[in-house]
């Protein structure tokens, strides 16, 4: 008789793992997940941007009142935004990464 988490996996359910649930193999990726962005809150846009941009020397792609971009290279982009645009101060929300 097959044990409970490979009968799950046969039923096309996620298993609990040590780590967390452990996904069958015909759906994970065949390729792994690449950085694409990273967003990072922060509460003064202008002095992030210039430390970023004078300080280390990173090129701005594009640039906003309250936001920046620039190109960290191999097609990952940073992205600097004020706290203001995603909850204020009372978000406990720092940063974010995407994936491709």
């Amino acid at each position: 008789m097959a044990s409970l988490p490979r009968l799950l996996c046969r039923l096309g359910r996620p298993v609990a793992g040590p780590i967390g649930p452990r996904v069958p193999r015909r759906w994970q990726a065949t390729v792994p997940p690449t950085l694409s962005q990273v967003l990072l809150l922060v509460r003064d846009v202008e002095k992030t941007t210039e430390f970023y941009s004078e300080g280390l020397g990173l090129p701005i792609t594009a640039q906003g009142p309250d936001d920046a971009e620039f190109d960290l290279g191999n097609g990952v982009r940073l992205m600097v935004a004020a706290t203001e645009q995603y909850g204020g101060e009372q978000s406990d929300q720092q940063g974010a990464a995407t994936f491709r």
